[in-house]
Protein backbone atom coordinates (compact mmCIF):
# COMPACT_ATOMS: atom_id res chain seq x y z
CA UNK A 1 0.00 0.00 0.00
CA UNK A 2 0.93 3.43 -0.47
CA UNK A 3 1.99 5.03 2.57
CA UNK A 4 0.19 8.66 3.12
CA UNK A 5 3.44 10.56 2.91
CA UNK A 6 4.13 9.34 -0.65
CA UNK A 7 0.93 10.28 -1.63
CA UNK A 8 1.04 13.56 -0.51
CA UNK A 9 4.04 13.75 -2.53
CA UNK A 10 2.62 12.17 -5.15
CA UNK A 11 -0.41 14.73 -5.14
CA UNK A 12 1.69 17.77 -4.65
CA UNK A 13 4.31 16.56 -7.80
CA UNK A 14 0.71 15.86 -10.20
CA UNK A 15 -0.36 19.84 -8.94
CA UNK A 16 3.29 21.20 -9.96
CA UNK A 17 3.17 19.00 -13.35
CA UNK A 18 -0.15 20.82 -13.89
CA UNK A 19 0.66 24.10 -13.08
CA UNK A 20 3.79 24.25 -15.37
CA UNK A 21 1.07 22.76 -18.41
CA UNK A 22 -1.22 25.20 -17.33
CA UNK A 23 1.19 27.92 -17.70
CA UNK A 24 3.09 27.00 -20.99
CA UNK A 25 -0.91 26.30 -22.37
CA UNK A 26 -1.55 30.00 -21.64
CA UNK A 27 1.61 31.22 -22.98
CA UNK A 28 0.67 29.27 -26.39
CA UNK A 29 -2.72 30.45 -26.48
CA UNK A 30 -1.67 33.88 -25.75
CA UNK A 31 0.86 34.14 -28.38
CA UNK A 32 -1.06 32.20 -30.95
CA UNK A 33 -3.59 35.33 -30.04
CA UNK A 34 -1.44 37.99 -30.72
CA UNK A 35 0.40 36.96 -34.05
CA UNK A 36 -1.57 38.70 -36.07
CA UNK A 37 -1.24 42.10 -34.22
CA UNK A 38 0.41 44.73 -36.23
CA UNK A 39 3.61 46.11 -34.18
CA UNK A 40 5.93 48.54 -36.11
CA UNK A 41 8.34 51.35 -34.90
CA UNK A 42 9.68 54.24 -37.47
CA UNK A 43 12.17 56.36 -36.58
CA UNK A 44 13.15 59.81 -37.44
CA UNK A 45 16.53 61.32 -37.66
CA UNK A 46 18.33 64.52 -38.65
CA UNK A 47 19.61 62.52 -41.72
CA UNK A 48 16.37 63.36 -42.82
CA UNK A 49 16.94 66.41 -43.87
CA UNK A 50 19.31 65.56 -46.80
CA UNK A 51 16.20 63.91 -48.33
CA UNK A 52 13.57 66.99 -47.54
CA UNK A 53 13.00 67.58 -50.97
CA UNK A 54 11.66 64.09 -51.46
CA UNK A 55 8.15 64.84 -49.01
CA UNK A 56 7.86 67.78 -51.46
CA UNK A 57 7.89 65.40 -54.66
CA UNK A 58 6.21 62.48 -52.73
CA UNK A 59 9.07 59.87 -53.76
CA UNK A 60 11.53 57.98 -51.43
CA UNK A 61 14.75 57.13 -52.40
CA UNK A 62 13.93 54.01 -49.91
CA UNK A 63 16.93 54.86 -47.39
CA UNK A 64 15.13 54.33 -44.16
CA UNK A 65 16.73 57.67 -43.39
CA UNK A 66 14.70 59.22 -45.99
CA UNK A 67 12.22 62.10 -45.04
CA UNK A 68 9.70 60.29 -47.15
CA UNK A 69 10.11 56.61 -46.33
CA UNK A 70 8.16 57.00 -42.93
CA UNK A 71 5.48 59.35 -43.87
CA UNK A 72 4.90 57.54 -46.84
CA UNK A 73 4.18 54.73 -44.34
CA UNK A 74 2.18 57.09 -42.09
CA UNK A 75 0.01 57.94 -45.09
CA UNK A 76 -0.61 54.33 -45.74
CA UNK A 77 -1.82 53.74 -42.69
CA UNK A 78 -4.26 56.88 -42.82
CA UNK A 79 -5.48 56.01 -46.16
CA UNK A 80 -6.36 52.63 -44.26
CA UNK A 81 -9.68 54.57 -42.60
CA UNK A 82 -12.23 52.85 -43.37
CA UNK A 83 -15.14 53.44 -40.50
CA UNK A 84 -12.92 56.38 -37.96
CA UNK A 85 -10.31 58.35 -38.05
CA UNK A 86 -9.69 60.11 -34.49
CA UNK A 87 -6.56 62.03 -34.79
CA UNK A 88 -5.08 64.25 -30.82
CA UNK A 89 -1.99 66.36 -32.44
CA UNK A 90 -0.33 69.41 -30.95
CA UNK A 91 0.48 70.47 -34.46
CA UNK A 92 -0.51 69.64 -37.70
CA UNK A 93 1.58 71.10 -40.95
CA UNK A 94 2.03 68.47 -43.47
CA UNK A 95 -0.25 69.72 -46.06
CA UNK A 96 0.00 65.84 -47.94
CA UNK A 97 -1.53 64.53 -44.58
CA UNK A 98 -4.51 67.41 -44.17
CA UNK A 99 -5.77 66.85 -47.73
CA UNK A 100 -5.71 62.85 -46.95
CA UNK A 101 -7.83 63.60 -43.63
CA UNK A 102 -10.27 65.96 -45.60
CA UNK A 103 -10.47 63.26 -48.61
CA UNK A 104 -11.10 60.55 -46.07
CA UNK A 105 -13.97 62.68 -44.48
CA UNK A 106 -15.52 63.44 -47.58
CA UNK A 107 -15.38 59.37 -48.39
CA UNK A 108 -17.71 59.44 -45.48
CA UNK A 109 -14.93 58.26 -42.74
CA UNK A 110 -15.80 59.68 -39.45
CA UNK A 111 -12.96 62.14 -38.91
CA UNK A 112 -12.65 63.77 -35.39
CA UNK A 113 -9.56 66.12 -34.73
CA UNK A 114 -8.22 67.78 -31.50
CA UNK A 115 -5.06 70.05 -31.68
CA UNK A 116 -3.70 72.57 -29.07
CA UNK A 117 -5.24 75.67 -29.34
CA UNK A 118 -2.00 78.06 -29.30
CA UNK A 119 -0.75 75.78 -32.34
CA UNK A 120 -3.54 75.99 -34.01
CA UNK A 121 -2.88 79.43 -35.12
CA UNK A 122 0.94 79.01 -35.51
CA UNK A 123 2.56 79.43 -39.48
CA UNK A 124 1.47 76.18 -41.39
CA UNK A 125 -1.16 75.11 -38.92
CA UNK A 126 -3.82 73.39 -41.11
CA UNK A 127 -6.86 73.46 -38.68
CA UNK A 128 -8.38 76.35 -40.96
CA UNK A 129 -8.21 74.11 -44.25
CA UNK A 130 -9.36 70.91 -42.18
CA UNK A 131 -12.58 73.25 -41.01
CA UNK A 132 -13.30 74.92 -44.28
CA UNK A 133 -13.89 71.51 -45.80
CA UNK A 134 -16.21 70.66 -42.90
CA UNK A 135 -13.62 68.29 -40.45
CA UNK A 136 -14.42 68.37 -36.74
CA UNK A 137 -11.84 70.06 -34.95
CA UNK A 138 -11.59 70.66 -31.36
CA UNK A 139 -9.49 71.99 -28.77
CA UNK A 140 -9.63 73.62 -25.23
CA UNK A 141 -7.97 77.40 -24.30
CA UNK A 142 -5.71 76.51 -21.42
CA UNK A 143 -2.31 77.24 -19.53
CA UNK A 144 -1.06 73.67 -20.12
CA UNK A 145 -0.03 72.25 -23.65
CA UNK A 146 -2.64 69.96 -25.25
CA UNK A 147 0.74 67.78 -26.02
CA UNK A 148 -0.53 64.41 -27.05
CA UNK A 149 0.62 63.23 -30.59
CA UNK A 150 -1.90 59.96 -31.60
CA UNK A 151 -4.15 58.89 -34.22
CA UNK A 152 -6.67 55.69 -33.26
CA UNK A 153 -7.40 54.49 -37.07
CA UNK A 154 -11.08 52.00 -37.32
CA UNK A 155 -11.10 51.84 -33.41
CA UNK A 156 -8.02 49.01 -34.16
CA UNK A 157 -5.01 50.56 -34.94
CA UNK A 158 -2.83 53.09 -32.63
CA UNK A 159 0.07 55.36 -34.23
CA UNK A 160 1.80 56.59 -31.19
CA UNK A 161 5.35 58.56 -30.35
CA UNK A 162 7.04 62.02 -30.38
CA UNK A 163 6.38 62.90 -33.90
CA UNK A 164 4.61 65.37 -34.53
CA UNK A 165 2.84 65.34 -38.13
CA UNK A 166 5.04 68.65 -39.18
CA UNK A 167 8.14 68.63 -42.18
CA UNK A 168 10.12 69.44 -39.31
CA UNK A 169 9.87 66.46 -37.33
CA UNK A 170 9.93 64.06 -40.19
CA UNK A 171 12.61 66.05 -41.84
CA UNK A 172 15.06 66.60 -39.13
CA UNK A 173 14.45 66.25 -35.94
CA UNK A 174 15.11 62.72 -33.70
CA UNK A 175 11.45 61.50 -33.34
CA UNK A 176 9.34 58.33 -33.28
CA UNK A 177 6.54 56.59 -34.25
CA UNK A 178 5.14 53.33 -32.70
CA UNK A 179 2.51 51.31 -34.74
CA UNK A 180 0.11 48.54 -32.80
CA UNK A 181 -3.18 46.78 -33.05
CA UNK A 182 -2.49 45.30 -29.60
CA UNK A 183 -5.89 45.96 -28.01
CA UNK A 184 -4.93 46.71 -24.46
CA UNK A 185 -2.80 49.65 -26.10
CA UNK A 186 -5.20 50.61 -28.78
CA UNK A 187 -8.16 50.98 -25.95
CA UNK A 188 -7.06 52.77 -23.46
CA UNK A 189 -6.08 55.47 -26.06
CA UNK A 190 -9.72 55.07 -28.15
CA UNK A 191 -11.00 55.98 -24.85
CA UNK A 192 -9.07 58.75 -23.81
CA UNK A 193 -9.42 60.68 -26.78
CA UNK A 194 -13.12 60.02 -26.10
CA UNK A 195 -12.88 61.88 -22.80
CA UNK A 196 -11.38 64.53 -24.34
CA UNK A 197 -13.56 64.93 -27.19
CA UNK A 198 -16.29 65.45 -24.74
CA UNK A 199 -14.36 67.70 -22.91
CA UNK A 200 -13.17 70.03 -25.62
CA UNK A 201 -14.63 72.55 -27.64
CA UNK A 202 -15.59 73.36 -31.35
CA UNK A 203 -14.58 77.45 -30.67
CA UNK A 204 -12.26 78.38 -32.67
CA UNK A 205 -9.47 80.07 -30.55
CA UNK A 206 -7.56 80.94 -33.54
CA UNK A 207 -10.07 83.92 -34.95
CA UNK A 208 -10.02 87.33 -32.16
CA UNK A 209 -13.02 87.38 -30.40
CA UNK A 210 -13.48 83.40 -30.69
CA UNK A 211 -15.49 82.91 -32.73
CA UNK A 212 -17.85 79.46 -33.54
CA UNK A 213 -15.79 77.41 -35.67
CA UNK A 214 -17.50 76.22 -39.19
CA UNK A 215 -17.63 72.44 -38.68
CA UNK A 216 -20.19 69.82 -38.73
CA UNK A 217 -21.54 69.34 -35.87
CA UNK A 218 -20.44 65.30 -35.38
CA UNK A 219 -20.51 63.49 -32.07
Amino acid sequence: MISLTNFAKSLVFAAVIAEIVLHYIERYRKRKQNSGHLNEVMFFTDKGVECKEHCYRMISCDKKSCSYFNMRRLIQLLQGAKSSLDVCMYLITLKCVTDLIIKMHRKGVKVRIIIDADMAGSTGAQVHALRKYGVPVRMKKSPFLMHHKFAVINNHILVSGSCNWTMQAVSGNWDNIIVTSEPNLVIPFSQHFAQLWKEFSEIDYTVKGYIQGCTVQQK
